[in-house]
């Protein structure tokens, strides 16, 4: 089988910031390629054609260049690249672009572990070129890369299930309470502080990670409605624990919810029925279950007109943060219990129904990341459509 480098393949050309004064005199739009877009096709910004910048066809693969993204890759593309994002423009036609798109997917976590820049990374343009790919025959790509663009496709469909999923409760919620930030329905209304036993947060310094030891639990492993630690676990020792623990007891069934950066505003129930400790990026909060549900809480905290008015509230240079006393100022209507009680059956309903869902992604992306594995390893050929 034949082998290459990316830098014996293609030719890299690094994008450039849109300038709306380099217009062309033609009113002709094209697609304004961001980092964003090399994941999906949900948010396409058309722009007047500049006369100067680097334009892409779907001939061409795109590598997010700089950032935290670094390393995503999107092909399949037209338009006008963005600054943080790079062209490899094939030197001849002899390979499968997907094939090859695929396998620099594969190597994401790679070219990410081997940037440069100590606050913002980037990618070093000789790792990217020195990267060797098996090559087999042309047909053999293309049956290779058709084959594994049908299991992804799997993937995409599962996460459209589990996000209908997320809809249909929200649809449930609005229907059972009406718009929360309005308070259409007319319900008794307080402050957080008002329903809840504790509002604290996790510890103010970063302990030492360990290999092992007791669960550490950031911002990173909360999404909303869900806590995910396995899927990253994160740890500490003993006696760090049982520090932050005394100041932070969490249990299950208590919320847990984001106070710091990007992702302010995200709530989740905790599923878990051990002791684990908490960063100071998130909040911990006990309710009084004699005036609402955690169910209703989270759903309210997670619907975007209430995120939007708790973030306007952030403060902060560097790291933007919603601070304790301001959480527990979070102005909220109190529903009858009985009517929360009927939402929460309802929403725990959905909610197994989406682990059910979140287990199958799994199984498929593990399969998948194996196929990849197996293909780019040429351990993988297709007969008849069907990968052996």
């Amino acid at each position: 089988m034949r082998k290459q480098r990316i830098g014996e393949l293609f030719s890299i050309s690094k994008g450039k910031k849109y300038d709306e004064n380099e217009l062309n005199d033609t009113n002709e739009m094209v697609r304004y390629i961001q980092i964003d877009d090399l994941r999906n096709d949900e948010n396409i910004k058309m722009v007047r054609k500049a006369a100067s910048g680097v334009y892409v066809t779907p001939n061409d693969i795109l590598i997010a260049w700089d950032g935290a993204n670094a390393g995503t890759v999107g092909y399949n593309l037209s338009g006008i690249i963005g600054s943080t994002i790079a062209a490899l423009r094939p030197k001849d036609n002899k390979d499968c672009i997907s094939y090859i798109a695929m396998f620099l997917q594969s190597k994401s976590s790679y070219l990410r572990e081997n940037c440069t820049g100590a606050t913002i990374p980037h990618i070093q343009k000789k790792v990217l070129e020195n990267i060797e790919i098996p090559l087999p025959t042309f047909e053999q790509q293309k049956l290779i890369a058709d084959a594994l663009e049908k299991a992804r496709s799997l993937i995409e469909k599962r996460k459209q299930a589990i996000a209908k999923l997320d809809e249909l409760v929200h649809a449930v919620f609005l229907d059972m309470f009406g718009d929360p930030v309005g308070n259409t329905k007319s319900w008794k209304t307080g402050k957080l502080s008002d329903v809840c036993t504790l509002i604290t947060d996790g510890t103010h310094h970063s302990p030492e990670p360990k290999t092992n030891g007791v669960p550490y639990v950031t911002a990173k492993h909360v999404k909303p409605n869900r806590v995910d630690f396995f899927s990253n676990p994160t740890y500490i020792s003993v006696s760090e624990h049982t520090a932050i623990y005394k100041r932070c007891p969490v249990k299950k069934g208590d919320i847990l919810y984001i106070k710091d950066g990007a992702t302010t505003g995200i709530a989740a129930i905790n599923p878990y029925d051990f002791e684990f400790s908490m960063l100071s990026s998130l909040a911990l909060i006990k309710i009084n279950i004699d005036l609402i549900t955690a169910q209703f809480l989270v759903s309210y905290l997670n619907d975007p007109r209430v995120k939007q008015v708790v973030t306007n509230n952030m403060s902060g240079a560097a790291i933007k943060r919603i601070t304790l006393a301001k959480i527990n100022e979070i102005e909220m209507p109190i529903p009858d219990i009985d009517v929360q009680q009927k939402y929460s059956l309802i929403f725990e309903q959905y909610q197994s129904q989406k682990e059910l869902q979140m287990k199958s992604l799994q199984q498929l992306e593990s399969n998948f990341q194996a196929l990849l594995q197996k293909a780019f390893k040429g351990e993988l050929t297709v007969k008849d459509g069907v990968m052996v």
